[in-house]
């Protein structure tokens, strides 16, 4: 039984970082970086592993984590530190873009509460 939890644990790891992979990718081609899905995919377990390990180590760290994802962002996709800081950017708002459309494409709205947009 503690076989199974582990395993899904593992390959649901596995699956949210190739699921994240996707907008890392498409903002790195917007800003015109060097990028294959591989090195977005690998980039973004190198970054879950160090950030697992800064949490450890320094506790929240922040600020810390910011400066290490754009520190492996120029050094992975060639880009400039001003780059590497709109990919960082750029990267969530196509993450939001992207779980916007699938939840119009499969019925679920989106409650806003109280403001419109």
């Amino acid at each position: 039984m503690e076989l199974i939890a582990l395993l899904v644990i593992i390959l649901s790891f596995f699956l949210a970082v190739i699921i994240s992979s996707l907008p890392l990718y498409l903002s790195v081609k917007l800003i015109g970086g060097r990028c294959s899905i591989f090195s977005a995919f690998f980039t973004n377990m190198l970054m879950a592993f160090l950030t697992i390990y800064a949490a450890a180590e320094f506790g929240f760290g922040a600020i810390i984590l910011v400066i290490i994802t754009i520190l492996v962002y120029m050094l992975m996709f060639r880009v400039g530190i001003i780059r590497a800081f709109f990919v960082w950017i750029i990267q969530y708002f196509v993450a939001a873009l992207l779980v916007y459309l699938a939840l119009l494409a499969f019925g679920t709205s989106i409650p806003f509460g109280t403001f419109t947009l």
